[in-house]
């Protein structure tokens, strides 16, 4: 598994602990992920070598310090999404969370051997979100691999009567593009032989979406009169700019195994879960989330509030990118409870983007 960057926002909040309470702390948030309950010392004494009272005494100090907290009347306690923090932070920088399973490696294997078969573009997306759910038991998602952004070779616009112009547009690879442009100003021969002149002077070999960005900055600037009558209608064509890079851009998520969700949710946690359902249905908040890991290189780990997304307060995300030609096309992760085994989701998560780009690669 290669070295993993972590998303660390709450370092800044950890706290130093001793060598008791840190130990204490890693043991009670195996315990909390295995079966769900808040733990109690004697729970703890069985295991570890101090009295339940010594224990009690750590736990209050660990709560003290924003590591643990006691749910409702139980005796027991739970961790934050700071305890949490603490613990991936902890078992990431051990050599333990390297080891992979015999059943996720046969998993993986499979996961390869279907991806290599001849499937549909959203066969290929399904079956990966399928994989996820299945080694994790929680939700899969990946975002659609983004379109090759092609440059700009030539522009040319051609006038089909006094309020529409057509606007043929050459991209890398011989591709043609034309457009049909409604415009308020009936321009002359000259001014959109201009206008061509001087988008292709200074814009080709651009992308559309660098375009768009270089056009306003030089549109902004100018203060020739000429220029900017010129301007007028390069503005207006900027405007077939907006439907390509809308259409070049990572608009979709695909989603499997929401349901497992319902397996590991309390009945006190069933609002919670309805919202996150809406969540992956309108799917904005998760593309916003996708967006941000697209410059990782490796995995990433939000831990409740961490994402930034209230809907994801009581959940955890990993996610990790993949490439296709040594470029970034798209992150792919799951989404659980706070709880989830964070050493399998990460195996799963950087497993599988590994796998899939090889296979993008090999197509």
């Amino acid at each position: 598994m290669s070295f993993l960057w972590l998303y660390y926002e709450k370092d800044s909040a950890l706290v130093d602990l001793n060598e008791r309470e840190h130990g204490l702390l890693i043991s009670l948030v195996e315990r909390h992920i295995a079966d769900g309950q808040p733990v109690g010392s004697k729970t703890l004494s069985a295991t570890e070598r101090y009295s339940p009272a010594t224990i009690r005494n750590i736990m209050s100090e660990l709560e003290h310090k924003g590591y643990l907290n006691s749910p409702h009347t139980s005796a027991g306690r739970v961790p934050t999404d700071l305890g949490y923090r603490l613990f991936v932070n902890s078992v990431l920088q051990s050599d333990s969370h390297v080891a992979i399973s015999e059943k996720m490696a046969q998993e993986a294997q499979q996961l390869q051997q279907d991806l290599h078969k001849n499937l549909s573009h959203a066969q290929l997306l399904e079956q990966v979100t399928n994989s996820l759910s299945k080694l994790t038991h929680l939700a899969g998602l990946v975002t659609l691999p983004q379109k090759r952004a092609n440059k700009l070779e030539h522009i040319e616009f051609l006038k089909l009567s006094e309020s529409r112009l057509l606007s043929v547009m050459v991209m890398e690879g011989e591709q043609i593009q034309n457009h049909v442009l409604a415009v308020e100003k009936d321009y002359s021969e000259s001014e959109l032989q201009q206008a061509s002149n001087y988008l292709n002077a200074n814009f080709a070999g651009n992308t559309l979406k660098e375009i768009q960005r270089l056009l306003k900055t030089d549109i902004e600037s100018s203060r020739e009169a000429a220029k900017a009558q010129m301007a007028l209608l390069v503005n207006e064509a900027s405007r077939i700019l907006d439907v390509d890079t809308d259409n070049g851009s990572s608009s979709s998520l695909v989603v499997s195994g929401e349901t497992n969700l319902m397996d590991v949710t309390t009945p006190d946690q069933i609002d919670n879960l309805k919202h996150l359902f809406e969540a992956f249905k309108q799917k904005n908040e998760f593309l916003n989330l996708f967006e941000n890991c697209m410059g990782s290189e490796g995995v990433q780990i939000y831990i409740g509030k961490e994402s930034g997304h209230q809907v994801l307060d009581d959940y955890a995300v990993v996610t990790a990118p993949f490439k296709s030609e040594n470029q970034v096309v798209g992150v792919l992760g799951v989404v659980g409870p706070t709880r989830m085994s964070y050493k399998h989701a990460i195996s799963a998560v950087d497993i599988t983007s590994k796998v899939f780009a090889s296979i993008l690669n090999s197509k």
